[in-house]
């Protein structure tokens, strides 16, 4: 079962459709606002869930082993604003506080806290065949998923709200 939460352009749900229709097995489970897929033919094994509030998100993630992040090059965000320089998905976070397998893209913008085959597998932008390939490994129960499961949970506790602004903290300590 897979997740993703957000349909704005650059957030990969394109490609979420054509890995469902290549892995017909598999059952992609896709939340978010349902409004942005509303004209869009999908496939038997997506089944898309409405918007949910933040305080839900760990019971819902509790129901899954693994999380896609297939964001593009470029990543629109509400308005007319590009991310792909500045974004550090808050969603990537929570996959990793449920000790979920993230597949993702192979994007500069988060690598330092993503490492292919430490704690997650990073997969080049719309190369299928690989992100198939990676999709199909993630369900397998044996030691190198359970590897990137305690990883990803090792590293999130590196990111935690009280760090992340003690580090802003001693930034600016530093500029005065």
């Amino acid at each position: 079962m897979f997740i993703l939460e957000v349909f704005f352009e650059g957030k990969g749900v394109e490609q979420i459709f054509r890995l469902a229709k290549k892995n017909k097995k598999t059952s992609f489970h896709i939340y978010g606002e349902k409004k942005y897929l509303k004209s869009v033919k999908k496939e038997k094994n997506i089944k898309i869930f409405d918007y949910v509030n933040y305080s839900k998100i760990p019971s819902i993630l509790s129901r899954y082993e693994v999380a896609l992040m297939p964001y593009q090059r470029k990543v629109r965000g509400r308005g007319s604003i590009w991310l792909e320089k500045y974004m550090s998905p808050l969603k990537m976070f929570d996959y990793m506080a449920a000790k979920m397998i993230i597949i993702a893209s192979n994007l500069k913008v988060y690598k330092h806290i993503l490492k292919n085959n430490f704690n997650c597998k990073l997969v080049h932008i719309n190369e299928d065949e690989k992100w198939s390939k990676a999709i199909q490994l993630s369900f397998k129960k044996n030691y190198k998923n359970k590897y990137l499961r305690e990883n990803a949970y090792k590293t999130v506790k590196k990111y935690t709200w009280d760090k992340r602004c003690q580090k802003i903290i001693n930034f600016f300590e530093k500029k005065m």
